[in-house]
């Protein structure tokens, strides 16, 4: 088994999402295709179900096929706000790129796709992943109250120092 958070590629050309898949996976990465934004949430929630962890890291959202791609990814980070996505396009419009920049994406990759940034921008937004689950464990942790034993508590009254 993979311990690497996953890779859910969201493009409704099946033979261009195959092509990503095969790249990915040679860098031993899981990855899974979904069709449309409604196909990947169905597919979020059930691994989720199946392992009981978000097993999805970063999500490649092709914004021209996904159906208005970045109304997708807004709804897609509001109920997976762990998940890192990628927006991919095969269109060259500024205003396209700094809209998904600006609603959270970790990289706009243009296609067709030059596999050496893929697998850059792939890193980056694993990265900022683990980043986001190491922030949320280290909260957790700070949050949590001091415990201490029955014999700890006793050493608190007594200080270890001889004046």
């Amino acid at each position: 088994m993979n311990d690497r958070p996953g890779i859910l590629i969201i493009d409704r050309d099946t033979i261009a999402a195959q092509a990503l898949q095969q790249q990915l996976a040679a860098q031993g990465y899981a990855t899974h295709h979904a069709t449309s934004s409604s196909s990947a949430n169905d597919l979020l929630h059930r691994l989720r179900a199946k392992t009981n962890t978000d097993e999805i890291g970063v999500v490649l959202i092709d914004q021209d096929a996904a159906g208005r791609g970045l109304d997708a990814m807004r709804r897609l980070l509001d109920d997976w706000p762990r998940v890192v996505p990628i927006v991919t396009s095969a269109f060259r419009k500024v205003e396209s790129a700094v809209s998904a920049m600006r609603l959270g994406a970790a990289d706009y990759l243009l296609k067709p796709i030059v596999k050496a940034e893929l697998l850059d921008a792939v890193q980056r937004a694993m990265q900022r992943h683990l980043l986001m689950i190491e922030r949320e464990l280290a909260q957790q942790d700070v949050c949590q109250p001091l415990q201490l034993k029955p014999d700890e508590e006793e050493s608190q009254d007594q200080p270890d120092w001889q004046p």
